[in-house]
C-alpha cells in the first residue's frame, strides 16, 4: 500500500517538473521569435503594393466559387 502511494507520488512530481520544463523552454522561445522590423516595412512604396496585390487577388476570385445565388451571380457576370 506505502509502495503504490510513494509512486504514485513520484509519478505525480516527475510530471510536475515535465510541466514546467515544457513551459519555461515555450517562453525561452517566445523570446527569440521577435521578429527584426527594419525600417523598410512600412513605407508608402510597401504599403501601396501590397494593396494593389490584395485587389488584384480579391477582383480575380473566380465567381463559381463564391457560392452566390443564380440571380447575384448574374449580377456580378453583368457587372464584369
Amino acid at each position: 500500500m506505502i509502495i503504490n502511494i510513494i509512486i504514485i507520488l513520484a509519478i505525480v512530481i516527475v510530471f510536475f517538473f515535465i510541466v514546467q520544463y515544457k513551459l519555461k523552454q515555450k517562453n525561452e522561445q517566445e523570446g527569440e521569435d521577435i521578429e527584426e522590423i527594419d525600417d523598410q516595412t512600412f513605407t508608402v512604396e510597401k504599403m501601396i503594393e501590397f494593396v494593389k496585390t490584395r485587389l488584384n487577388e480579391i477582383t480575380k476570385v473566380n465567381l463559381y466559387d463564391i457560392g452566390l445565388s443564380e440571380e447575384e451571380l448574374k449580377r456580378r457576370k453583368n457587372k464584369k
